[in-house]
């Protein structure tokens, strides 16, 4: 970051731009249960949002567990997680 003008601020973005998407994702997805998706015709993309929504967790706390820099499979997890 020290070598290139601006990349802290790059990083930082990135960081809450990726949070931020994260609570939209979930928002979204609470706003359909909400106004009962799961109902007779759109049973269809509540189903593919139930399998997008494990994905993309799973996906955001691999990419988490990597940028900390660990290359055992749970170090990231207990650094996350505690």
């Amino acid at each position: 970051m020290r070598d290139v003008e601006g990349a802290g601020c790059f990083r930082y973005m990135h960081a809450n731009g990726a949070s931020m998407f994260l609570i939209v994702v979930h928002l979204h997805i609470f706003r359909g249960l909400y106004h009962a998706s799961y109902s007779s015709p759109r049973e269809l993309c509540r189903l593919s949002r139930s399998f997008n929504l494990p994905i993309n967790d799973c996906d955001s706390f691999y990419r988490i567990r990597t940028t900390l820099g660990s290359d055992e499979l749970f170090g990231g997890a207990t650094v996350i997680t505690s």
